[in-house]
């Protein structure tokens, strides 16, 4: 168990460690650099410039004026669109070199990630505009540490960068902050072909801010559950219905699963697997697997409430949630022992003796899910805890860098490229059918691709950065399931935590 340090270090006088760059400067906790990792089985190559020196500061937030705001604000809105002005646009033939540049997690062995899809569909992009454009991919090798910053990144690309950005979510607020990305709305007003109706509800509002578009949805996933269906047949239960998998259902499930010393074969076996590696990161942060603050996300919807200032963590609503993620570790056993997490709790999922994990359903569908080496497995909608909605990141967004020479060039290739990538992510950003789906991801069945249909059509999208969402897993995920501190304490944490990360 870890020994919690209560003092948190002043920013503005760092300790020696903090000092000499090898550490962020919160002591307690460290800010986690979490991304999120599917399932599907596939090593990336790690092929790009090793990161500069981390700052140690987050930079400000950007401010724009009240009038250029609300004139972008009516921009974004337009719903008629003025002719396409070809003008500057690279005639057929060109190949007019558009370099991408994208984000390789060096921790996700399980998630297939941004390259391949990029990959297939520049290729496909490069056919569709008449070989106007050649993509070429830049390689931004991802870290799992605290003080990570994409935009720090960018800026130490060779060649001048790259023109186009592809990422995940939770580096948005970092990539505004430092200027890196032009507004979308000039272009997307005068863009024939752009229909807002086409995506999913709520997913464009994930690349807002202060009203301005900034980027555009690739790729989204929404959580899910895998659920053991020869484990439960052998537990003597049904597989739960879809309709009305709320927090009892899910927990009925998992204890008739559980496994324990006294069951023969199963002794290390978990109703569901809740995982929080007990091994810090490069940088001294946890993952946890699903974070809790996707239990909360479920109950409470977007954690910053109404003030943008988290204070739903002290909600009783927030306060049941966290007891729950407690007592599914401390009283119904579903965290693995220390010695069993990580990469060894996968010797139970393929001897079959996991009844249920969490997981983004990210790259080219769950192809992995139906093996001869896997249990009989069926995809559930995450459990409802509330009135939040389904929980669902957007594990990949694109937009155009600010220092580009040509923003309308760089448009016109990344509209062409987006709409190359619908056909190779999974699941696209625009609204799709079960059928469009399967030609994706033909080993899921039918009811679990309408499920999916059903799930994004009232998803509620997890708008932390990269910084929040680690406070949230280091504060109550580890505090709770390593620390074993109380759930009201994790919370108090977490929101102290955050208030820290706010004001500096």
């Amino acid at each position: 168990m870890r020994t919690k340090a209560k003092q948190i270090q002043d920013p503005d006088h760092p300790s020696p460690r903090a000092a000499t760059g090898s550490g962020p400067v919160i002591t307690r906790r460290r800010l986690l650099a979490a991304g999120t990792a599917g399932f599907a089985a596939v090593l990336l190559a790690a092929c790009g410039e090793e990161e500069s020196a981390p700052a140690t500061r987050l930079p400000a937030t950007p401010t724009a004026s009240q009038e250029t705001v609300r004139a972008r604000a009516v921009a974004a809105t337009v719903t008629e669109a003025a002719p396409h002005d070809t003008r500057g646009i690279p005639a057929p033939g060109a190949q007019r070199p558009v370099s991408v540049a994208f984000t390789a997690p060096t921790w996700s062995v399980w998630g297939f990630g941004i390259e391949p899809m990029l990959l297939s569909a520049g290729l496909a992009a490069s056919a569709a505009s008449e070989r106007r454009y050649r993509y070429e991919g830049r390689t931004i090798t991802d870290h799992f540490k605290s003080d990570y910053s994409l935009s720090a990144q960018l800026d130490s690309l060779p060649g001048g960068g790259a023109e186009l950005v592809m990422f995940h979510a939770h580096d948005l607020p970092d990539l505004l902050a430092a200027e890196q990305l032009l507004p979308l709305d000039d272009h997307l007003q005068s863009d024939a072909d752009f229909d807002r109706a086409n995506y999913w509800p709520g997913t464009l509002e994930t690349g807002f801010h202060e009203g301005v578009q900034y980027t555009l949805p690739v790729a989204v996933s929404p959580w899910t559950i895998v659920f053991n269906r020869d484990l439960a047949k052998e537990s003597g239960i049904e597989v739960p219905e879809r309709l009305g998998f709320d927090e009892a259902a899910f927990l009925q499930a998992g204890l008739a699963m559980q496994g324990g010393p006294s069951i023969e074969g199963r002794e290390e076996g978990l109703g569901f697997f809740l995982d929080v590696d007990p091994r810090p990161g490069p940088g001294g942060d946890y993952a946890s697997w699903p974070p809790a603050y996707v239990f909360m996300q479920a109950a409470l919807g977007d954690l910053r409430g109404a003030s943008g200032t988290f204070e739903t963590l002290r909600s009783a609503e927030a306060l049941e949630v966290a007891q729950f993620f407690h007592d599914m570790a401390h009283v119904y056993g579903f965290a693995p022992k220390p010695e069993r997490s990580g990469d060894r709790v996968w010797i139970s999922y393929y001897e079959g003796s996991i009844g249920m994990f969490g997981g983004l359903i990210e790259g080219p569908g769950y192809g992995w899910l139906r093996t001869d080496h896997s249990p009989t497995q069926v995809l559930l909608p995450f459990p409802s805890f509330g009135g939040g909605g389904n929980p669902a990141d957007v594990w990949t967004m694109i937009g155009i860098s600010s220092k580009t020479a040509e923003p309308k060039v760089a448009y016109d290739a990344m509209r062409a490229l987006e709409r190359s990538l619908r056909d190779v992510a999974f699941v696209p950003a625009v609204k799709s059918t079960p059928e469009q789906l399967r030609a994706i991801a033909p080993a899921l069945l039918d009811e679990e691709l309408q499920m999916l249909v059903d799930l994004m059509a009232s998803a509620s999208y997890v708008r932390l950065s990269r910084q929040e969402r680690g406070v949230l897993t280091n504060a109550i995920d580890a505090g709770i399931v390593l620390e074993g501190i109380s759930a009201q304490e994790a919370l108090l944490d977490a929101a102290t935590d955050l208030q820290i990360l706010a004001d500096r």
